[in-house]
């Protein structure tokens, strides 16, 4: 399913952006969520995230926030905005400025596509986002638990608790899948695997905070 927010002003269109979340994760609550931007697109990542099978409820929502800022990706999500729509996962753009063909193409195939307009008096500043959320897998991959806890603080500042146990838990299972463990052996990415599913779960109960969880996780390590 696929969602469209533009507009200049860009204000509102994260404001509907986090209402619609809030909304489609009252719906779903077990959802993970993915962000991608401008800087941190991978087109790999994303090509999986269409087509892959979400943790429990086989859901993902993926924020593409002004990607079509990159060139590449502006390549990549408009040939591929048909497998967008038919995906069993949720995919909302975000984009202040759209050329007027790309706009036509992705209102064709969008479920729902709405505009915001802003006062052309008031300039906006561009707001890009710097932190790359995916660096928390590189850490995770080469078992630098300093770095790994370094990156979630900031991940923490940038991102909801979901959206960081989605990534840590797609790039855990990657390894598994490859057979790639990197320097964990079998038995170990296995008991990563499901500490962090118990985690999910018993934050979702109320069992204790989610963030926190995840901190210790990384602590741990």
């Amino acid at each position: 399913m696929l969602y469209l927010l533009h507009g200049t002003d860009f204000e509102k269109v994260r404001e509907k952006a986090n209402s619609l979340q809030q909304d489609l994760l009252k719906k779903k609550p077990n959802a993970s969520i993915f962000r991608f931007n401008a800087e941190n697109f991978n087109q790999f990542q994303l090509e999986e995230l269409i087509t892959a099978q979400g943790l429990f409820e086989n859901k993902y929502i993926v924020i593409l926030d002004r990607v079509i800022e990159n060139e590449e990706a502006k390549e990549f999500i408009l040939k591929s905005l048909n497998n967008l729509k038919e995906s069993s996962h949720i995919f909302i753009i975000l984009q202040q400025k759209l050329d007027k063909a790309s706009l036509t193409r992705i209102e064709k195939q969008a479920e729902k596509a709405q505009a915001f307009s802003a006062d052309p008096s008031i300039k906006l500043g561009a707001g890009k986002e710097k932190f790359n959320i995916f660096s928390l897998t590189f850490a995770l991959e080469y078992r630098d638990k300093r770095k790994l806890w370094i990156l979630y603080q900031t991940a923490r500042k940038n991102a909801v608790p979901e959206e960081i146990h989605g990534i840590l838990w797609w790039k855990v299972k990657n390894m598994i899948l490859s057979g790639k463990a990197g320097k964990y052996s079998a038995d170990e990415l296995k008991k990563i695997a499901f500490t962090l599913v118990s985690i999910y779960h018993d934050a979702h109960r109320g069992l204790f905070e989610f963030d926190l969880a995840l901190e210790r996780f990384i602590l741990k390590m």
